[in-house]
């Protein structure tokens, strides 16, 4: 059974937002709660890989969480020469998609890997790399140097897919935006 995010109740109290047990167990349901669009978004950028895979490469999910973007890449690709590596730097976050894949019958197989990624990032033969919501969580001195070790390790004609919150330079369409998001949030 899906757990229900009740994390931030009338009792929370505040503090650094980190992805422990407790977001863990309830991710699916927060982020699906918190970022408009979410599943959608996720099936959007498996798509449009589509162009870019080859056989015999890897496929790498870059803040993997609980890995349902790569369950979703491997239900729609069947390609067992592919090897699929999530990468996460909490380990409650992959244990939590260590369960959902076990509970499916995969082919190919995914690899996850507990990494702090703006610490060592190690690509290779990627003809897809995934960073869904990554970047805002590194700090924005190494973001260009992790982008950079991404592009050294990918074959030709290969993707880097990124989904980011952004903010633009006019201040009128930050705004209107932000109230988008808050009244999707209401309506959730």
């Amino acid at each position: 059974m899906k757990k229900k995010d009740n994390i931030f109740d009338s009792k929370y109290k505040a503090h650094d937002f980190i992805f422990d047990e407790k977001v863990a167990s309830v991710f699916d349901d927060m982020v699906s709660r918190s970022v408009p669009m979410y599943k959608e978004s996720m099936m959007a950028a498996v798509s449009l890989s589509k162009s870019f895979v080859k056989p015999k490469s890897k496929v790498y999910d870059i803040g993997c969480s609980t890995g349902t973007l790569l369950i979703k890449f491997a239900e729609l690709f069947g390609d067992k020469t592919l090897e699929l590596i999530g990468i996460d730097s909490s380990q409650d976050m992959l244990n939590e998609a260590k369960k959902k894949i076990l509970k499916t019958n995969l082919k190919p197989k995914i690899i996850l890997k507990k990494q702090d990624v703006e610490k060592k990032l190690n690509i290779t033969k990627a003809s897809i790399v995934f960073m869904n919501y990554t970047l805002q969580f590194m700090r924005p001195l190494n973001r260009q140097k992790v982008l950079n070790q991404i592009f050294l390790g990918m074959k030709n004609n290969s993707a880097l897919i990124i989904i980011e919150k952004v903010l633009g330079n006019d201040s009128l369409f930050n705004r209107m935006y932000i109230d988008l998001y808050f009244r999707y949030k209401a309506s959730v």
